[in-house]
């Protein structure tokens, strides 16, 4: 694969799994299967209901890591472009994410400003693009785009997890900034 995608959400605090998570040594007793990985089912029906199966023999880590890639974030490969769409939860003020295509390192800074102000806004290298998507060239280079884009007004229905129910915090809390995270943040 010529890119790699390196992203710098904490997943509460880098110690835990987004995946099925449980709490009580009860629900570990019934669970049965790692914590640390993506199990491709989850039993709903008795006497397994609440049992993980198929930890180790599944895509679910790939279907998991691109939904949050390509839905969440936003980030979509096309040809010699990247496409930026994020979809953030409303309570996140934004995330880093240092992308590599080829032998080009882009690092990614996207923060949400005030709720409905204007449209989606992205610069590379300080220069404002046409629209939300940055040209991809491998020329060895680390560029700094910094994609701005207006908070979602949605009103969170009863009984919708936020973010924090499922561990979810940004490590990065300077966003738009254009210099890269220090050395021992990055991950390669």
């Amino acid at each position: 694969m010529n890119t790699e995608v390196i992203v710098s959400c904490a997943v509460t605090g880098g110690t835990e799994p987004v995946a099925h998570r449980p709490k009580t040594p009860a629900e570990i007793a019934t669970y049965k299967v790692e914590p640390y990985v993506v199990a491709a089912d989850v039993y709903a029906v008795s006497p397994h209901t609440g049992r993980g199966g198929w930890s180790w023999y599944t895509g679910s880590a790939g279907w998991f890591y691109r939904l949050l890639l390509e839905s969440l974030l936003g980030l979509r490969l096309e040809v010699d472009r990247l496409a930026l769409a994020p979809c953030l939860p409303a309570d996140w003020d934004g995330f880093t994410v240092h992308y590599r295509y080829r032998e080009t390192v882009y690092h990614i800074h996207v923060r949400q400003t005030a709720a409905g102000i204007g449209e989606i806004r992205v610069t590379l290298d300080g220069v404002e693009q046409s629209g939300p998507a940055v040209p991809l060239v491998d020329d060895r280079r680390e560029h700094a785009v910094e994609v701005c884009l207006p908070r979602r007004r949605i009103c969170p229905k009863e009984g919708v997890p936020s973010t924090s129910d499922f561990g979810l915090s940004i490590t990065d809390r300077s966003l738009c900034a254009a210099e890269p995270l220090p050395q021992e943040s990055a991950l390669t």
